[in-house]
């Protein structure tokens, strides 16, 4: 959506409002109290605060106003194929029941086999990964196999990428996680956009697999397609003209560019978060491809998704002040970037809050009886759910059935919103790696949940 639509969108939307607010037919406490702020401002001065809140609430109508009309444009599949010579990475520690059905699914890809590099990254494992991934490459030779299990001296997932990073051979690299299940077409859907060179990197749809399983694997299911799977919030932030992110997992980046920037920082907490930071920075194009599906395992038990939430939120939270302090020329330029990201999150993937929030004011007004005021609530009520309705349609299979569980899904919000002030103030590999590494018990459950489906 280029900028003309969006002017154009938003004008559109202020003057359907300011038809409303001129000839809406019933009286509006409100309304009659902002026209005394301008007539008598002495005596209506607090009405000044009415008026900071009502731009501010305007101001989410319009942005959500012009988000779903650019949601509306749908997207269009690729009109060719582009098969280059790919390097697919998997940094994986213990996990090999998982790796297994990942490494299944990029042999059963369609992408061509000989096009195919595999590096897999077992470093520090002590389940047999290794071995298993030796047998497993010897049995499937017609790829290009590269297991590494030296040791590595730091400890987290940016240095054991930069190790397997060594061993590319060719001009994209594809990241997974172990878990990570491709369908046959989701590699190629990742590439075909990157046939342009002005694309720097693509990230695919990611969907939860277990999503029937119970009431909390279907809250999970509402929070994959509209945030926590890139999916909407995704498609949303390269609609408003703006980069997506990176979320680590399903998504190709060009070789060139990780070695311009020196690979993965071994800092970071989120390789994925530092990257796109990066990225965003230097203005390499981030697209969202909506046709590169992949599914993964979700926690089925509340327990197990609070230990993996904190560990997202805890690697988010501990590399905010290493982004901001980035320089560019010696000017600081990571501020920006991570108040972006903040607000985009806040706006954008906590819809099920805002859409509460403002059905609870709504009643409010029917009870006081500003109706004028009723009929803002149910506009931006309705942006909302539409907001909520298109993520379903479009990245949740039209699972509708789900949308029983929106509750569920606040109370996941909610518990995610409120986790920074529940974390260390020191986060980091060495100091709490039991936060940020997963857990023998969530790796249970994830194997688990997936033998189930």
């Amino acid at each position: 959506m280029n900028k003309g639509k969006i002017i154009g969108y938003g004008a559109i939307i202020v003057f359907l409002f300011t038809l409303l607010n001129l000839w809406f037919p019933y009286d509006s406490w409100v309304k009659t109290g902002l026209e005394g702020l301008f007539t008598d401002f002495a005596a209506n001065w607090a009405y000044l605060f009415l008026l900071v809140g009502l731009i501010f609430w305007f101001g989410l109508i319009l942005y959500y106003g012009i988000t779903y009309f650019g949601l509306l444009e749908s997207y269009r599949p690729p009109k060719e194929y582009f098969f280059p010579n790919i390097s697919i990475m998997i940094a994986s520690k213990d996990e090999a029941p998982l790796l297994k059905q990942t490494l299944d699914s990029i042999v059963a890809s369609d992408y061509p086999k000989d096009k195919m590099q595999v590096i897999i990254i077992t470093s520090g494992s002590s389940d047999g990964s290794e071995v298993f991934c030796e047998k497993y490459a010897a049995e499937h030779s017609d790829i290009d196999w590269k297991v590494i299990h030296e040791a590595i001296e730091k400890r987290g997932k940016p240095p054991a990428l930069n190790v397997g990073l060594k061993y590319v051979k060719h001009d994209f690299v594809v990241l997974y996680d172990a878990g990570n299940i491709l369908l046959p077409d989701t590699i190629k859907n990742l590439l075909a956009p990157l046939k342009n060179e002005k694309i720097h990197a693509t990230i695919g749809s990611i969907r939860a697999k277990n999503w029937d399983t119970n009431k909390l694997t279907k809250s999970i299911f509402l929070d994959y397609v509209i945030v926590s799977g890139g999916n909407t919030f995704f498609e949303a932030k390269n609609k408003m003209g703006t980069n997506c992110y990176i979320y680590g997992r399903n998504f190709c980046v060009r070789t060139a560019i990780l070695r311009e920037i020196g690979g993965f920082n071994e800092e970071s907490l989120t390789e994925d978060m530092y990257l796109a930071a990066i990225m965003n920075i230097r203005g390499k194009k981030i697209l969202f491809t909506p046709f590169a599906k992949m599914y993964e395992p979700v926690p089925t038990v509340w327990n197990i998704l609070q230990k993996q939430r904190m560990r997202w939120v805890g690697g988010f939270v501990g590399d905010m002040p290493k982004i901001v302090k980035i320089k560019e020329d010696q000017k600081p330029v990571g501020k920006k970037v991570v108040i972006s990201r903040f607000l985009s999150m806040q706006l954008l993937s906590n819809v099920a809050i805002w859409f509460l929030i403002d059905a609870i004011v709504l009643v409010l007004h029917i009870l006081f009886g500003d109706y004028l005021m009723a009929v803002w609530d149910i506009i931006f009520c309705a942006l909302m759910w539409g907001f909520i309705i298109h993520s379903v349609k479009n990245y949740g299979d039209k699972h509708y059935s789900t949308l029983l569980c929106y509750f569920s899904l606040v109370k996941l919000h909610l518990f995610m919103f409120s986790l920074s002030g529940k974390l260390p103030k020191e986060i980091s590999w060495e100091q709490t790696p039991q936060l940020l590494s997963m857990s023998k018990e969530e790796l249970t459950e994830l194997v688990q949940s997936t033998s189930a489906t």
